[in-house]
């Protein structure tokens, strides 16, 4: 499995060849697809060997609750969601800078 790595740590660039893992309606306990899912999900150090090896059990026998991307993420049917917003309610189009703390403000004095 080769996933190109960005800038960002936590994104990847997923390629034609990794897309056969996205499987969760027809074949959630695929190989390739527990693999994807077990590196993505971090356990913490503070861990002994047998509760990480009891989380790794955990996660290989509920992969088909897992989710590798967007598209497997499964709609409840009849559920909606109503917010109860006002017809006549005005949200800002605009967001407003926060203030800046004074380490940012000394920073920023120093180019403007």
């Amino acid at each position: 499995m080769s996933l190109d790595s960005t800038e960002d740590k936590g994104a990847y660039a997923i390629t034609q060849a990794e897309d056969d893992m996205f499987m969760r309606q027809t074949n959630p306990f695929n190989p390739k697809r527990i693999d994807f899912i077990m590196s993505a999900v971090q356990v913490g150090n503070d861990l002994s060997m047998e509760e990480k090896e009891q989380v790794d059990a955990f996660i290989k026998e509920y992969a088909d609750v897992f989710a590798c991307s967007i598209k497997e993420v499964l709609l409840i049917p009849g559920v909606t969601i109503d917010l109860n917003v006002p017809p006549y309610t005005m949200f800002t189009t605009s967001p407003r800078q926060r203030p800046l703390s004074p380490l940012q403000k000394t920073f920023m004095h120093k180019w403007v």
